[in-house]
């Protein structure tokens, strides 16, 4: 950073501060300086008719052409670690089904996916700008994608690709994530509110929210107007559209969980809880988890089980569930998993055994109830899913048959949709005649 107005100016590490495509050169519908896109000539082609700009875009369509209707374009970005960036692209959509196939990527050359997004698009839509933020992390080249999974039928457009890197997004202010500002040149660290001023804000809406950060320089600090700055902070990330992962090491996060527990006690005395422990997707970055020293797995572990306790200290008979999958080898228990740093692997070791695990993804449900039940969990199966018959819940049934402590299973819809719920009663508990 640069202070100029004594207000502190970011120095974009690129040459130029932004990287720009515009899909305006093409080579038998192949587009320069683009890493990859479907099929050019029978998925994606350049259109000289539509556009936002310029004189062309990039349209795909014929997704049936594709063994698994992909329909999308890949760009390779060079980008310095740990620094946080802004990528803009423009999208167009006729009759584009099905919905939500539309989405946006951002993987590491190794394959790690740390950053998705479905943007909210009609399928048939004008011009729509689309945003996403993220961080580099440790990687200094990442992979961008753009496009549409499992299409059916329909186009889009793509035009107008700008990448460029941001100041202060989303700075966290809490004792395990302390802000660093020193002199590029010497080394001195200055202090904050004497020699700077933090102007502060946090949204984890990146479209429209206010996350954007200042750092301002009083009028008798040390700092000086042209002089060069390093500044060190931490960046509170959403992954998907919206998913915020608490730090499972800040002390203050059990502070809210013993008044949480309070409460439950006094107004509901519950029997069974569902603890919301599934989908940990960052953690272990900040100073307050890596000075303990401990694995994700461990810190993961060590968080449920104080859940557990606090909990129980006002209710002791209180019976415990949890989501499967950051338990399970066979789902989300092991490394590179989205924002998070180091490995969840072998978490189920470090929880209280008579926690009641629910496992929910169908797909390896035969894997996860014999590896809970193996290790002497109970277990339950978090059913239907939000489908059109009663397949889902038969084969959770036939699987449950492979444990001998299973709690039941539950009508399991996130659209609301119930009208298989009578049928759903009747088949996991059927009528004595």
């Amino acid at each position: 950073f640069i202070v100029r107005n004594r207000i502190a100016k970011l120095i974009p590490d690129y040459q130029l501060q932004t990287d720009y495509r515009d899909f305006e050169k093409f080579q038998d519908n192949k587009a320069e300086d683009i890493l990859y896109h479907e099929q050019p000539g029978e998925i994606s082609f350049q259109d000289k008719n539509i556009f936002i700009s310029g004189m062309s875009s990039i349209r795909f369509q014929n997704f049936d052409r594709n063994q698994n209707g992909h329909g999308r374009l890949i760009h390779e970005i060079n980008v310095k670690p740990f620094r946080s960036y802004k990528i803009t692209l423009f999208v167009k959509t006729l009759a584009l089904k099905p919905a939500g196939c539309f989405q946006i990527l951002i993987h590491s050359q190794q394959g790690h996916q740390f950053r998705t997004f479905r943007p909210k698009l009609s399928p048939t839509s004008e011009w729509q700008k689309i945003e996403i933020k993220f961080s580099s992390l440790k990687y200094e080249k990442i992979k961008f994608y753009a496009g549409v999974w499992g299409g059916k039928s329909g186009k889009f457009w793509l035009d107008d690709l700008k990448i460029e890197q941001l100041e202060l997004v989303n700075m966290l202010r809490r004792p395990g994530t302390p802000v660093s500002v020193t002199s590029e040149n010497s080394g001195t660290v200055y202090e904050e509110n004497r020699d700077y001023i933090i102007d502060h804000a946090i949204s984890f809406d990146f479209i429209s929210g206010n996350n954007k950060s200042s750092i301002q320089i009083p009028p008798d600090s040390k700092i000086k107007d042209d002089q060069k700055l390093l500044i060190s902070y931490y960046q509170g990330l959403a992954s998907r559209e919206s998913q915020v992962t608490v730090c499972m090491s800040e002390p203050k996060l059990y502070d809210i969980w013993q008044n949480q527990a309070r409460l439950l006690k006094k107004y509901l005395n519950p029997k069974k809880i569902f603890l919301s422990m599934d989908e940990i997707q960052a953690g272990g970055t900040c100073k307050a988890c890596r000075d303990r020293n401990m694995s994700m797995a461990q810190i993961l572990g060590d968080c449920i089980t104080r859940q557990v306790e606090i909990f129980r200290s006002f209710m002791p008979e209180i019976e415990v569930y949890i989501w499967s999958d950051m338990l399970d080898p066979n789902s989300n228990a092991h490394d590179n998993y989205y924002l998070a740093e180091g490995n969840f692997n072998n978490v189920w070791k470090y929880i209280p055994k008579d926690l009641v695990i629910v496992c929910w993804n169908y797909s390896i449900r035969t894997k996860s109830i014999r590896h809970f039940s193996k290790h002497g969990f109970s277990v339950m199966a978090g059913a239907y899913y939000d489908g059109e018959t009663l397949e889902n819940p038969k084969g959770w049934m036939n699987a449950l048959k492979l444990s001998n402590d299973v709690k039941g299973i539950i009508y399991t819809t996130w659209q609301n949709k119930y009208e298989l719920l009578a049928p759903f009663g009747e088949l996991v508990s059927p009528k004595k005649k």
